[in-house]
């Protein structure tokens, strides 16, 4: 009886040199294909900004924009795009068509970030702006103080070029 509990299994040698045969063909499969799945995926690469916070200076736009000058510094949307178009000169101008609109990515009283991402999905660009808790005693009030950009992300994906596709002239009549 013990006999035909034991016929159909192989023995540990064998069925242990089976799992390292197995194992051995999956990592050379990975060696092989992994670099393949790599080398056809976009990279990107990122790029961190972060201005320089000079007090004096961002106390004395303060004291500008009291005096009725330049008063969208006040407003966080238009402090990022400023930015946006200082560090990304091609979108400056009347362009703002080849990005998306910005999405406030967070908002609180004193920070909010703003991302816009290119069209062809080939770079996005990532600007926080903050408000200084010691300019209140300048500005007045918080609602009065200025934004200031205090962080830019800016990630460029390299794409692969598209396949072209060669279409026939239409014959002129």
């Amino acid at each position: 009886m013990s006999h035909k509990l034991t016929a159909g299994k192989g023995t540990g040698r064998k069925s242990g040199s089976f799992l390292r045969a197995t194992r051995a063909a999956a990592i050379a499969g990975l060696m092989f294909i992994a670099p393949a799945i790599a080398a056809a995926a976009p990279i990107s690469h990122q790029e961190v900004r972060v201005p320089r916070i000079d007090r004096r200076a961002i106390e004395n736009l303060q004291r500008w924009v009291n005096g009725g000058h330049d008063d969208w510094c006040r407003d966080s949307r238009e402090v990022a795009a400023t930015e946006l178009r200082r560090v990304a000169p091609q979108f400056s101008g009347n362009r703002l068509d080849l990005i998306s609109l910005p999405e406030p990515a967070k908002k609180s009283l004193m920070q909010a970030a703003f991302t816009w991402t290119s069209i062809d999905g080939g770079a996005s660009y990532r600007v926080t702006v903050q408000r200084f808790a010691w300019l209140k005693p300048v500005a007045g009030k918080v609602s009065n103080e200025v934004w200031v950009a205090a962080r830019i992300e800016i990630t460029h994906r390299d794409q692969q070029a598209p396949a072209t596709r060669h279409l026939p002239e239409i014959p002129k009549a």
